[in-house]
């Protein structure tokens, strides 16, 4: 009788194993690069550079970025892929923007478009006017 306890709980063991390494690896597929666009629509020059490089140390994959007509809009980040804007919101956590809409088209290879507007450099990223970096500080 005590063989089965302990082959019961051995098993259980071996399986709640085997469900953390199945689901860690699943995570890992999860977090793949991003695809992004960057639109800089701040009317401040360089300002798509320095969100780019912070993506890019972030793990993400920027395919370019550009200068667009200045608008007076808040940042907004555009999920191409989700309606429940997965990708969006992973980059939101990342550039501490808050504002972000599916607006679904698979026919592009982004999946993601930042664009930036008037209060792009008062996000949470930037500090006085200088971008905060893991190791040193760049001047905006």
């Amino acid at each position: 009788m005590k063989d089965k306890g302990r082959f019961s709980l051995l098993t259980i063991l071996i399986l709640l194993f085997l469900f953390m390494f199945l689901f860690s690896i699943l995570d890992r597929f999860e977090k793949k690069a991003i695809r992004v666009v960057i639109l800089n629509a701040s009317g401040k020059d360089e300002l798509d550079k320095l969100y780019k490089d912070y993506l890019k140390e972030n793990g993400m994959d920027v395919l370019y970025t550009e200068d667009v007509m200045e608008e007076d809009i808040k940042s907004v980040i555009v999920d191409r892929y989700s309606k429940k804007c997965k990708y969006a919101k992973r980059i939101a956590k990342i550039l501490k923007i808050n504002n972000y809409v599916p607006i679904v088209d698979t026919n592009f290879q982004e999946e993601v478009i930042v664009i930036l507007g008037k209060d792009a450099d008062k996000t949470k990223i930037f500090k006085k006017g200088e971008r905060i970096e893991k190791n040193n500080k760049k001047k905006y």
